[in-house]
């Protein structure tokens, strides 16, 4: 069966919990969760089987995952509604070697620690590690790594503050 119907069918189910249907359908297309992970409708992981996602995770409805690079979620993290994680682009330079975006992507893995928040809207680039007990603001566009027990936001996003409690930074 392929595997966009197979998503479908599981995604016009109605269960009294819904997070049931949603879980037998990730497995099913190969997609590497630990225990008491939450996905919302609306979600949509392009290659399921390149992405890990760690115990007690949340992912809320119309977040987007382009696994094919590959993405790690570590624990407890909350992945608010409307983000993005891209482990695939194209190359800056597509248009000026006149190929038009073929044969010009690359890929570059994503990781989110353990206990991160990643505030609703947000878009995380490839190639990007948010380092664990960090939050990223709503709206932000990460394009560079952040370290751990931070607050970073904007566009692009920039460490604005350190979380007490927060090992020093070094």
């Amino acid at each position: 069966m392929h595997s966009t119907f197979l998503a479908e069918a599981f995604d016009r189910m109605r269960y009294r919990s819904g997070f049931f249907a949603s879980s037998l359908k990730w497995r099913i297309l190969g997609l590497r969760m630990g225990r008491s992970v939450g996905i919302y409708s609306r979600v949509i992981i392009h290659d399921a089987a390149r992405v890990s996602i760690g115990d007690n995770t949340t992912i809320l409805s119309f977040t987007l995952l382009f696994g094919t690079g590959g993405i790690t979620i570590g624990r407890d993290v909350l992945i608010s509604s409307h983000c993005s994680i891209f482990s695939i682009s194209h190359r800056v330079d597509a248009l000026g070697q006149g190929l038009l975006f073929r044969d010009t992507r690359f890929t570059a893995p994503v990781e989110i620690g353990d206990n991160v928040w990643i505030g609703t809207g947000a878009r995380i680039l490839p190639g990007v590690s948010i380092g664990a007990n960090t939050i990223v603001g709503a709206g932000s566009v990460v394009t560079r790594s952040i370290p751990r027990g931070v607050v970073a936001a904007g566009v692009p996003a920039k460490v604005i503050r350190t979380l007490e409690g927060a090992p020093p930074q070094g």
